[in-house]
């Protein structure tokens, strides 16, 4: 047999042998973090809700450096900012001169912004990132669950929920 066959032969099968015991599954169950969402007016499992909801976790705004709310939302895929002469109003799905009936901002459920032709500004800088557990963000028309001014979308601000000793 010619040396170099054998050498061939002889490489192919270590790379078989190899190949196969890199094959070996793992046994090892990976748990993960449990996200709950509330885009339907009740909490419950991210993967029991039908809905497109973009969730961020209070801590990775905090692990990302974001000093305020509009910093976040503006790395948000579907957000920008819309410049008024009173400042800047969230726009979402290309509402425009609309966003700010278009876009409703809530903080625990409780809308913040004015939803009128007002031209008030939603007031982002007031909400201290600290305070944030996470930002619920559900693209498209809520009204049924939201009320009206929801086709743009619902930005909802869940806070941390206070210990009951605090005053104790």
């Amino acid at each position: 047999m010619h040396p170099n066959k054998k050498a061939f032969k002889l490489s192919l099968f270590a790379l078989l042998l190899i190949t196969n015991l890199n094959a070996q599954e793992s046994n090892e169950a990976i748990n993960l973090q449990k996200v709950v969402v509330s885009a339907t007016g009740f909490e419950q499992d991210a993967d029991s809700n039908l809905r497109n909801v973009i969730s961020i976790e209070g801590k990775d705004l905090q692990n990302k450096g974001y000093v305020s709310l509009e910093q976040a939302l503006e790395r948000i895929s579907g957000i920008s900012f819309v410049n008024f002469g009173l400042g800047r109003n969230i726009d979402m799905r290309g509402q425009g001169d609309k966003s700010n009936i278009a876009v409703k901002v809530m903080i625990d459920g409780r809308a913040i912004n004015v939803l009128d032709n007002s031209h008030g500004v939603t007031p982002l800088d007031s909400i201290n990132l600290d305070n944030v557990e996470r930002i619920e963000i559900i693209p498209g028309g809520g009204s049924v669950l939201y009320g009206s001014g929801t086709r743009g979308g619902v930005i909802n601000i869940i806070t941390k929920k206070q210990k009951s000793d605090a005053f104790a």
